[in-house]
């Protein structure tokens, strides 16, 4: 097998049949190897590397059922989890090729087959295969390299060397942010370490697995900044020959490092704020949205609220940026560092020149510490790196660090203990929380004036009190209907006359009167409720749920009561539906059945027949009632069980039926049912099958010798068309 030439593994049993398969794929340019059983299949797999292989699913052991091409298929799949594998077969159907595919083959072919689908197929399933593989290269190499990622940023961590006291709340400030997804600002000099402080930022964040892509935003020509940042599609301009993702698609789910932010052209910055707002882009040349969840850091030496001023950078896109704002100091105000940061300079670059072990001069340690250093930290690693490769000893002296020319750079000669610059100490963590902690009550005070709560509103539910209160003033009201004219005529009574003890009885008499009438209005109202409910539920008792109470809302108590019953009524009408449902459809059941039904009461008298039943014994339904078991052949002996095949002559046919015995008990008594089933229908049915198979299993052998000399004729046909032909199918 030759690495240009896929190779492929043919396996039939018939020999016609791999003959016109090795013609027609060695025209079609593959390599085949052509085995005629599932073991040999298995041993050339193992022997070789296939591109593909095309496998049948029946072999020597039977002709149907296609066991052995998927037991081949699951071995093949152990063998090499990536090779495609097509299945063929002439005894196609839907439930094995289900079931082939869920084994794992690439598709299905049945026979006989097409060349050109036949061709089509292998094709993609080779040029699949090898997109698999090549998907796997990657990902294996993907993972290595994340792996050496994060040992980097473990050796960057490591290597984070901060012990001064003016990098003490950058430390705090960084421990705080890091695990946030917020964005992070990083300002500071050239060579003060922003980019080795957004790792650091990366590896202790909840994104530390996944990607950190850093950007250089001054390396990146106006032109091209879209492609760049959003990719594009292929045809998206003149040399877009492919499609491209671009960094922003990189991150998502990690973290974009943008370093020197304050050179984004003023054009481009809309396009960025919207990834940082929106979390959403279009690449170049497409009008389809794609979303990215990624966390921004961004690094700058500019002043950018003099470029905002200046109007070259935009106000909204620093406040997206400056969430949290990192200032990195210079690291002339980081004296303590400068010798443990030489040092692991030096340890860092001896093995890249191939020098062994080396140190510092207590001479070339105070000679840095009294340099100015204004390229910073970057500055301090390229002299380590310079004095490793031109120092000839193992210690590197003052004379090693700087060259003849150079001998006394910017001494700035500092006190021994000299403190940290007093702008540091102005903004220590110390006095940052002591003013977080003077703030705070006042703040927390006010913020209580101004947001408190209101007091919720209780709602009561239809069942609550509401209902009862609605009832008793519906009361009231009609008591104030019926008392106000009395009332009126009381009052004037009073005004217009003096009292008397004639007045005071007629007075008397009306307010008793007005009494009684509002006591039975009460009562009509009280009692009218109660007989209608009463009316409904005995309709109820009486399966009658057609009933309905008029007017039942939910208002008051007697209206719940009602608008229940009125529910409880239809939830009956609803089951009484149901169960004449299921009655008419088990009826029409044993009215369809073309198995004899029949039911006997106590006595063994013929209660109920079905339509076959009647048709078996030859008479009407109406005549059989009230024939005995006996009378009627039904009887079977009872040692027997609960069923008894037996040879019978009915009026109705004759022949081997299989008799069913079940006994239920209805209305307290026991009833008994026979079913009689005909087993000769079954078995000339069975018969009428056996025959089909036998023909279809013949018209398939032929059709399958046919299949190879068809496709070998179509071959060849094919290769007398090209010119020139080949010498080697002559």
């Amino acid at each position: 097998m030759t690495a240009d030439i896929p190779a492929v593994l043919v396996a039939d049993d018939q020999r016609d049949v791999r003959d016109a398969l090795r013609l027609l794929l060695k025209s079609g340019g593959y390599e085949v190897h052509c085995v005629e059983s599932p073991a040999a299949a298995l041993e050339a797999a193992s022997a070789g590397r296939f591109a593909a292989a095309l496998i049948d699913l029946n072999y020597t052991r039977d002709t149907t059922s296609g066991e052995e091409g998927l037991a081949l298929l699951a071995a093949l799949r152990e063998i090499d989890a990536e090779l495609p594998v097509v299945v063929m077969t002439a005894w196609g159907s839907i439930e094995l090729a289900v079931e082939a595919m869920r084994r794992g083959a690439g598709d299905f072919i049945e026979k006989p087959w097409d060349n050109a689908r036949l061709a089509s197929v292998l094709r993609s399933q080779i040029a699949l295969g090898e997109a698999t593989r090549q998907a796997g290269r990657l990902g294996a190499e993907n993972t290595r390299l994340r792996a050496e990622n994060r040992l980097l940023q473990s050796e960057d961590a490591h290597s984070f060397i901060a012990t001064a006291e003016s990098m003490r709340p950058v430390l705090a400030l960084i421990e705080r942010a890091a695990p946030t997804d917020a964005n992070v600002l990083i300002l500071g000099e050239n060579g003060t370490g922003k980019g080795l402080v957004a790792r650091r930022i990366h590896a202790l964040s909840g994104r530390r697995d996944r990607s950190f892509v850093k950007v250089n935003m001054g390396g990146i020509a106006e032109g091209v900044f879209e492609s760049e940042m959003f990719g594009h599609v292929r045809g998206a301009y003149t040399d877009a020959k492919t499609g491209r993702l671009g960094r922003c698609e990189l991150a998502d789910g990690g973290t974009l490092f943008l370093d020197e932010v304050a050179n984004l052209p003023l054009a481009q910055q809309p396009k960025l704020l919207r990834v940082l707002e929106e979390g959403e882009f279009e690449r170049l040349g497409s009008s389809r949205t794609t979303r990215t969840d990624l966390r921004v850091i961004s690094a700058t030496n500019a002043d950018l609220a003099a470029e905002v001023a200046a109007g070259r950078f935009r106000k909204d896109l620093l406040y997206r940026l400056n969430t949290v704002e990192v200032k990195l100091p210079p690291l002339r105000e980081r004296r303590a560092d400068i010798v443990p940061l030489a040092r692991s300079f030096l340890v860092r670059s001896a093995p890249r020149y191939g020098r062994g072990a080396m140190r510092l001069a207590p001479a070339a340690e105070r000679a840095l510490e009294s340099y100015a250093w204004p390229g910073n930290v970057r500055e301090l690693a390229h002299v380590l790196e310079r004095a490793v490769l031109m120092s000839t000893r193992d210690v590197i002296e003052p004379d090693d660090l700087w060259p003849p020319a150079v001998r006394a750079p910017e001494l700035s000669a500092p006190e021994p203990d000299a403190p940290e610059p007093a702008q540091h100490a102005a903004v220590t963590l110390a006095d940052a929380e002591e003013a977080l902690v003077r703030d705070t009550p006042r703040c927390t005070l006010s913020a209580i004036a101004e947001v408190r709560p209101a007091r919720p509103r209780v709602r009561h539910t239809p069942e609550g009190p509401m209902h009862t209160r609605r009832y008793q003033t519906r009361l009231l009201l009609d008591a104030a209907t019926v008392a106000l004219p009395g009332l009126t005529a009381l009052g004037l009574a009073v005004v217009a006359g003096p009292v008397s003890i004639g007045r005071i009885v007629i007075l008397a008499t009306l307010a008793a009167l007005l009494s009684w009438v509002l006591a039975i209005r009460a009562r009509n109202r009280a009692i009218y409720p109660l007989h209608t409910a009463s009316n409904l539920l005995a309709a109820l008792r009486a399966g009658d749920t057609s009933l309905r109470a008029a007017g039942a809302v939910r208002d008051d108590s007697f209206g719940d009561v009602m608008w229940e019953i009125n529910a409880l009524a239809g939830v009956l009408r609803a089951q009484r539906l149901r169960v004449e449902e299921a009655d008419a459809l088990l009826g029409k059941v044993v009215a369809t059945t073309d198995i004899a039904l029949f039911a006997f009461d106590a006595g063994r008298r013929l209660k109920l027949v079905n339509p076959a039943g009647a048709q078996l014994l030859g008479s009407d339904p109406a005549q059989l009632l009230g024939s005995t078991v006996t009378s009627l052949q039904l009887d079977f002996p009872a040692d027997t069980g609960a069923s008894h095949i037996a040879v019978r002559q009915f009026p109705g046919g004759g022949g081997r039926y299989e008799f069913r015995r079940r006994v239920f008990r209805e209305g307290g008594l026991e009833h008994e049912l026979i079913s009689v089933s005909d087993l000769s229908r079954a078995l000339r049915a069975e018969e009428r099958s056996a025959w089909q198979r036998l023909i279809r299993v013949l018209g398939h052998e032929v059709n399958n010798s046919l299949t190879p000399i068809k496709s070998i004729a179509a071959t060849l046909a094919e290769l007398s068309r090209r010119e020139p032909p080949p010498g080697d199918w002559r």
